[in-house]
Formats: C-alpha cells, structure tokens, sequence
C-alpha cells in the first residue's frame, strides 16, 4: 500500500452510487484504484472543489466523475500546486480576506467620489432634451396632485419678474430656461430647477423678497443649476445608487421614485459652489451686489430657524435652504466677490 495514499469515494457522475477508492500521486498523475475503478489522469486536469468548513472536498475530473476526499493537510500535499491551492490559501488567511475586503472599500469609495459623478457628468450631455423635459412635466403634475397650485401673483407681477428677469439674460450665453410660477404653504419661500430648463418660482420667496435685485439673484442661482446640469447630474447619481443598492439587495422599486425625489435632492457642495459662482457674475453684469442674495439667504436661514411648529397650518416647514444649505463659506464667498468688483462696503 502506497504510504501516501488517500481513502475517498468515488462517483462516475452517472449514477449515485459510490465506490471506494485510494487516490495516491505518481510522476504528475493522480492514479485512483479500487475494487471497480482504476484511474490514471493528469494532475492538471483535477479541480479541487473551494473549502467550506470542515466538510469533505470534491476533487472534480476530467469525465464528469468525482471523487469524495477529507479535507487535510495530506491533501494539500497529495495535489501540490494544482489548480486552485493559490486560492485556497488565500481565502485561509484573514490578513489577506481583510486586506482585500479594505481595497473593495476604496475602490467602492473612489468610485463614488469621484467615478461616480465623472459619469454621471458625461452621462448628462446625452440626455435628449424631450426625455428632459418629460422628465419635468412628470414632476410638476406630481407636485400640483401633492398640494402645489397655481400661483396667486398678480399676472402683471409674473410678467414683471420674467421680463426683468429676460433683460438680465441679454448680452450673455446663457442656457435656455423656462419660468414657471406655483404657490405652496407648506414650501412658503423656495425655488428650484427642474430637467429641461424649467425653474420653478414659488410665491413665498417673491413675497419674503426685499426687492427684485434678491428674487432674481435666487433665480440666477437656479439657472446656475441649470447651465451645469446639476439637476440631471444629482439625479443619474442617486439613481445609480439606488439601482446598485436595489441590486445587491434584490429590490428595484427605486427605479419609480425618480420623480418623485427629484425636488427633494440636496445639491453638493461643489454643485452649489458652481451656481453661487454663475449667480454672482450675472447679477454683477447686471449692476447688482451679490451680497443681496446672501443677505436674503441669512434671512430666510433665520426664519427657518425660528420657525413655528409644522403642524401650524401657516408654517414654514421648509425654505429655500432645504435644498440649497447655507454656510458661512457660501456668504464669505458672495462678500468677495462684491468686493472684487469694487462695490462699496454696505450693500
């Protein structure tokens, strides 16, 4: 008897029947023997089943038979370096299962960092404008069936703040645009863009306004948001993540919520950073100091601070700032950009 030699069971893989065998290596051959089976097959041409616990291996051949084999050091041994072994010794070394598990974390991370709005950037320059502005009007009869209407500004107002808000426009390359105006209580002061150009203007922040010079820096805002695509950008983002994590976890019900989420997504720091920028050269081409628009952000930050209980009809349960946070960079920014125009210190 071969002092090397393994007891195992072995299955021609036509039937369930088993047969007892003894597996010993010579000269690069697995040589398999037993009452019904005499077997020389290149090493080379055996698989051996992944571990899984402590239970029996599998070491597969090349005809579809099998054979049965407890799982030991001497198997290791029996198989040398076939096929496999190399990740069988990985998968038995935690330092090296952690160290892999941390270089997917930090692909993952890159990828969302960085990959991920990379993509979604290129990924909105071919968007057709019809799937855009589908995309819109979807949401708009979403939001007028939860609550928004038409708006209560006099038609004269609306046409006061499109025209003036249009001769800001002349003399500068600026994306098309669509103003639309609706009223909400609950919303009270908001603006936001929409896929396809379309702003929409709620009359809570034309009445909270201290002058045009502060509704129509809100509106460059927007359209900032617009001439870079943050809308459509955000969107393919979150979308993404929702589609991966709808994947993973085997529910894709997210796929629907476009929509639905689009009012309710929170622009990114560059994102906001790209539109104060475009919002403060146009109202500066326009003779206006951008420090009105910070000035009426810090307005509408304090009343939302102040704010009473949402469950008081007449509350003002969300700002512009829901959607567009204020932080003290955004307003030191604003303040030097007047500066650097030469506007005098007070607004």
């Amino acid at each position: 008897m071969h002092a090397d030699a393994l007891e195992g069971l072995y299955y021609d893989g036509r039937s369930s029947r088993s047969h007892a065998v003894r597996v010993v290596r010579e000269a690069g051959l697995l040589c398999v023997g037993g009452a019904d089976v005499a077997l020389r097959i290149p090493l080379d041409q055996c698989r051996l089943a992944p571990r899984l616990g402590g239970a029996a291996r599998k070491l597969h051949l090349p005809d579809g038979a099998s054979i049965e084999l407890a799982d030991s050091p001497r198997l290791d041994a029996l198989l040398g370096a076939a096929p496999g072994r190399w990740l069988d010794r990985l998968e038995s070394r935690w330092s090296l299962v952690a160290g892999a598990l941390t270089a997917i974390a930090v692909i993952c991370l890159a990828g969302y960092l960085w990959a991920l709005p990379w993509g979604a950037d290129v990924a909105s320059r071919f968007v057709p404008e019809s799937w855009q502005q589908a995309l819109a009007d979807s949401t708009l009869d979403t939001l007028d069936k939860a609550g928004f209407a038409a708006s209560r500004l006099p038609p004269a107002r609306q046409q006061q703040i499109t025209r003036a808000f249009a001769d800001w426009q002349q003399g500068t390359a600026h994306p098309p645009y669509r103003l639309l105006f609706r009223r909400n209580a609950m919303l009270g002061a908001n603006a936001f863009a929409l896929p396809g150009g379309n702003i929409v203007l709620l009359d809570g922040l034309v009445e909270d306004a201290r002058g045009d010079e502060e509704i129509l820096g809100v509106l460059a805002h927007e359209l900032g948001h617009v001439a870079h695509r943050h809308v459509l950008r955000q969107l393919i983002q979150s979308s993404t993540i929702a589609v991966a994590a709808g994947i993973w976890f085997g529910d894709v019900s997210a796929l629907a919520t476009a929509t639905s989420t689009l009012v309710s997504l929170r622009y990114s720091r560059g994102f906001e950073q790209e539109a104060d920028t475009y919002a403060a050269t146009l109202m500066l081409a326009n003779g206006a100091d951008p420090r009105r628009l910070g000035a009426f952000l810090q307005r509408l930050e304090n009343a939302d601070a102040t704010a009473p209980d949402a469950t008081d009809a007449g509350a003002l349960a969300e700002t512009y700032l829901s959607s567009h946070p204020l932080t003290r960079e955004r307003m030191d920014y604003l303040a030097r950009r007047a500066r650097e125009a030469g506007l005098p210190p007070n607004p």
